[in-house]
């Protein structure tokens, strides 16, 4: 019985390894660069003294405050607001209704959550506004909140995770309807560099283009 021998093309088995292998560095290159999330943060305000809010870094955030185009220290962290509802439990950063809050991150989050409640009586349809940016100052996306009425106050909650990383966050409250706001149970999960990655992803870069040079990729 005589052995049938197919033999292939051996440019298209060069190809077929050339594509193998660059399926490998890729993921090898993309694992190294990776970034690392960490476990979810939750800062209730009780965790400092009563103080202004504006230029206060805490727990990886940088807190602001203006009113109009000027800092404000109407906004204050562990102080009173609804006492206790659904998605604010007192102390809570109670603040001005009239000032825009900041959140600027040390490390980008990829999550972000908290309650607000308005004092008033009256459900508000758009209650509160957050605009998110990224870390190449892209609008990620701009949300209108609503706030529905307990007993004195209107509360809502804002939640996101969408996928883009976070790195600033403003935040309007509806001074048409309410005089004061309160926040509370702000929740954000920081997703740090794996140690290491950024210099190991260049150098992997590096490594393939010179692989490639010399034909052994």
């Amino acid at each position: 019985m005589s052995k049938q021998i197919v033999c292939r093309d051996t440019t298209t088995i060069n190809e077929e390894n050339d594509n193998e292998k660059d399926r490998i560095f890729c993921a090898i290159l993309s694992f190294m660069s990776a970034g690392v999330s960490n476990a979810a943060i939750t800062l209730d305000f009780t965790e400092l003294p009563y103080q202004p809010v504006e230029g206060l870094s805490y727990m990886g955030i940088t807190f602001g405050f203006d009113i109009g185009p000027v800092p404000s220290t109407d906004a204050y962290y562990n102080a009173g607001g609804p006492g206790s509802t659904i998605f604010v439990q007192d102390p809570s950063l109670e603040g001005n209704s009239d000032g825009i809050l900041a959140l600027i991150f040390d490390q980008p989050v990829d999550q972000l959550q908290f309650g607000v409640a308005l004092n008033t009586f009256a459900p508000v349809t758009s209650g509160f506004a957050v605009r998110l940016y990224d870390g190449s100052d892209q609008v990620i996306g701009h949300y209108i909140e609503s706030t529905s009425p307990l007993l004195t106050w209107s509360e809502g909650q804002f939640t996101y995770g969408g996928g883009t990383l976070i790195k600033r966050a403003y935040i309007g409250f509806n001074d048409k309807v309410s005089g004061r706001f309160a926040l509370d149970n702000l929740t954000y999960n920081p997703v740090i560099p794996a140690p290491g990655a950024i210099l190991l992803g260049s150098i992997g870069v590096g490594v393939v283009s010179w692989l490639r040079r010399r034909r052994t990729l």
